[in-house]
């Protein structure tokens, strides 16, 4: 079993504190009272500030559970994921574990970037704009997209 360790640092950038917890840390987001950590798996752990688990839920889809969670994003109520390798972003119901949007994020980067090396890692929520921000690992840009949830689909506007 992997273990993880997480650095909480000072505004400073002085090493405060350490956590550890039993399993990789692919992304890590949070609520108003609790933290939400994936692994790479199709679950996600809701932690305590102090790393303490409290619960898991299990994220699926009409194909099943759906693996390779990776960063994350907490925003009114639902969980936004990227899955690793892939061009997608994932909206999860916080409470269910039911994906209720799956956006492909396709043709944000030039052709000629390899986006198997180079992945989508990147998903920020600036509430005052309403926007996301996503970007990857290399990734020579940063694409800001609004998205509308009509249907319980999301629709991006860049």
């Amino acid at each position: 079993m992997d273990i993880g360790v997480c650095f909480r640092y000072t505004l400073d950038f002085v090493l405060d504190k350490t956590y550890s917890y039993p399993t990789q840390g692919w992304g890590l987001t949070h609520t108003d009272s609790m933290l939400i950590q994936s692994d790479g798996s199709n679950k996600l752990y809701f932690l305590t500030p102090d790393f303490q688990r409290k619960g898991e839920l299990v994220v699926y889809d009409n194909m099943g559970p759906v693996m390779n969670l990776n960063e994350l994003e907490y925003v009114n109520g639902y969980i936004y994921a990227n899955i690793w390798q892939t061009n997608r972003i994932i909206q999860i119901d916080s409470k269910s574990g039911k994906v209720v949007g799956d956006l492909d994020m396709t043709g944000i980067l030039p052709t000629n970037i390899d986006t198997k090396a180079n992945v989508l890692n990147g998903i920020a929520f600036q509430p005052t704009e309403n926007a996301f921000y996503i970007t990857g690992k290399n990734w020579p840009t940063l694409t800001k997209i609004q998205l509308k949830n009509k249907d319980k689909k999301l629709v991006a506007s860049r």
